[in-house]
């Protein structure tokens, strides 16, 4: 990278002719990329960009002494119903479909590793009739992860986007009404920029993508994965997708999930090479270890509860305990999971380490009282380019001759680069498979020989 130890640049959005529009709930807000820069003017250097950060601004104020607590995780639900990234160079890179308010708190943890933005533990408004202002930010990514070290080889170019457009559907005013009685939101408003990274090559990022795969629950154990991997938004694209992440959401926070955590009895998945068993605790320690972030076991409020039951991937309002004066809790680490995870990212994912997706796939859960609804399945995929798309990218990155972004990063020669992938980060060598899902460089002539 041509950058040390600094952050990306933000670029201020415009919806319409404002770069802070007022937001009505149950309507739609868009901001466009257009005049997105896709260089540096201090010099040789391309801007990418891994995504955007989106900060909801407004005013809560219950009245009549009804309202409940508001914590930051379930609040999302109430800003937006979905979030839409449309008309990339690539695609759909955010569907409305599959990135619900609703399921933010999984999102962008999965996504982000919940470093910054949205990872505020908080508590947005009490219960008491008072006013209550927010400022809320959340990280929206452009076909990236940000989780260990895939920044740099999932982040596409600023080019990319500049046809592009971020629909914001706001949630109806009936939400919050539902989370906290008697409640309302004015001078309702948000701001969006665009983050801007400069560097000295030009990279073809792997698109990393989230899909919801919702299927009617039935009356067994078993949950068929639909269309797994095969689902997409985005164009030019291999078939299938390596899984990055897979969870299987719990009716926790209103997500819209099958079954309770609490109630997990047993669990095989031939697909993963899990065998059949009942150690549901051995295998909930195998895989909080695995998260992108650890849990901070601190909470900066007053509430009942152990402190490190709060948060991803809890809710904050779990007021479960260990063993409070000598009141415990039967399996208390299983209670208000937000997912049971069927494949984590881990803190240092590697694209070279993804299993492919391409088929429907069966695993089987028992509850206890069986599922109800409809099953709620949040993955992220890393895809693959096809040739013909790889190639209309590197016309993209040329077009312009001598002003084009290609003469700009690699100089005089740039006519001769050639496109080649990246090497594998951590591994000596990879099999074909396992390149599948590393990004592409257009390389100088005399570096690519």
């Amino acid at each position: 990278m041509s950058k040390t130890a600094t952050t990306g640049q933000l670029w201020p959005l415009q919806s319409g002719s404002t770069n802070q529009p007022t937001l009505t709930p149950g309507s739609q807000t868009t901001f466009q990329f257009q005049d997105v820069p896709d260089r540096s003017p201090t010099g040789p250097l391309a801007y990418y960009l891994p995504g955007c950060l989106l900060t909801f601004s407004g005013v809560i104020t219950t009245t009549g002494g009804a309202g409940q607590i508001i914590h930051s995780d379930q609040f999302f639900s109430a800003l937006f119903s979905n979030l839409a990234w449309i008309q990339a160079w690539h695609g759909t890179p955010v569907s409305s479909q599959h990135v619900l308010g609703s399921q933010w708190q999984v999102i962008e943890y999965m996504v982000n590793g919940q470093r910054y933005a949205s990872g505020v533990r908080s508590i947005i408004a009490g219960a008491a009739a008072l006013t209550y202002p927010f400022d809320i930010t959340i990280f929206v990514p452009f076909s990236s992860s940000r989780v260990g070290d895939l920044d740099h080889n999932t982040s596409q170019l600023a080019l990319l986007a500049r046809a592009s457009q971020l629909q914001i559907n706001v949630a109806p005013a009936s939400v919050l009404a539902a989370l906290s009685p008697g409640s309302t939101i004015t001078n309702f408003s948000a701001k969006c920029s665009a983050i801007l990274e400069p560097r000295q090559e030009l990279v073809l990022g792997t698109p990393i993508e989230t899909i919801l795969t919702q299927i009617v629950a039935g009356s067994g154990n078993s949950v068929k994965i639909t269309n797994f991997g095969t689902d997409s938004g985005l164009q030019g694209i291999d078939p299938g997708g390596g899984v990055l992440a897979l969870n299987f959401l719990t009716d926790a926070l209103s997500q819209g999930g099958s079954f309770s955590s609490r109630n997990i009895v047993d669990f095989v998945w031939q697909w993963r090479g899990q065998s059949y068993t009942q150690d549901v605790l051995g295998l909930l320690q195998q895989w909080k270890r695995q998260l992108p972030v650890p849990l901070s076991g601190f909470l900066p409020t007053v509430e009942s509860g152990s402190a490190v039951l709060k948060g991803v991937p809890y809710t904050l309002a779990n007021s479960t305990s260990f063993n409070p004066q000598g009141v415990g809790t039967s399996q208390a680490e299983l209670q208000q999971l937000l997912f049971w995870a069927l494949v984590l990212n881990g803190d240092r994912p590697r694209l070279s380490a993804l299993q492919t997706a391409d088929s429907d796939q069966t695993f089987n859960m028992t509850v206890t009282g069986g599922y109800s609804g409809t099953h709620q399945i949040l993955g992220q995929y890393a895809r693959s380019w096809q040739k013909s798309m790889r190639d209309n990218w590197v016309a993209q990155v040329m077009a312009g001759g001598g002003g084009s972004l290609a003469a700009y990063v690699l100089g005089r020669n740039y006519g001769s680069a050639v496109l080649g992938r990246r090497g594998p980060q951590g591994k000596p060598y990879v099999s074909d498979d396992e390149m599948r899902y590393l990004p592409w460089q257009l390389y100088p002539a005399s570096v690519a020989r």
